[in-house]
């Protein structure tokens, strides 16, 4: 017997030993209400953002498949851009929930030089886009020498 198969039969004989008690209150664990509560219940999410920034405006794409324009809020108040949307699924037997795109909210904190009364949204093929425009008075200019 080489120490590999010593190795393997000592690490069985302990599996042995453990397995029947971790696997009952495994068991035990994932099929209590507890865990079928859990794995129904309603998944709020965050979807992911990517930020952008052209001499004009800031751009903000969330990934929101699965959601139409309709179910989503846009607020912007005082320095925060808040994106959310709470719908009800119609589907509510789940035996396990990975993903749920109806629920989620996320917020930005905005830049001082945005336009707040100008923020424009559009949504295409699951991707919605806030567009924030800079202030007029925020954005670079050339100065002319007289």
């Amino acid at each position: 017997m080489n120490c590999n198969t010593a190795r393997r039969r000592s690490t069985r004989s302990q599996n042995s030993l453990v397995a029947p008690f971790f696997g009952t209150l495994l068991n035990e664990v994932f099929q209590s209400p507890v865990a079928e509560a859990v794995q129904n219940a309603t998944v709020s999410r965050r979807p992911a953002a990517n930020i952008s920034k052209s001499e004009d405006a800031f751009y903000i794409k969330l990934a929101v498949p699965g959601v139409s324009k309709e179910d989503i809020t846009i607020k912007v108040e005082g320095h925060q851009l808040t994106v959310s949307s709470n719908t009800t699924s119609e589907e509510n037997e789940f035996r396990l929930r990975e993903f749920d795109f109806q629920n989620f909210s996320r917020s930005f904190t905005l830049p001082k030089n945005v336009s707040r009364a100008e923020v424009a949204a559009s949504y295409d093929a699951g991707i919605l886009t806030v567009t924030l425009p800079i202030a007029p008075e925020a954005k670079p200019r050339k100065v002319q020498i007289k």
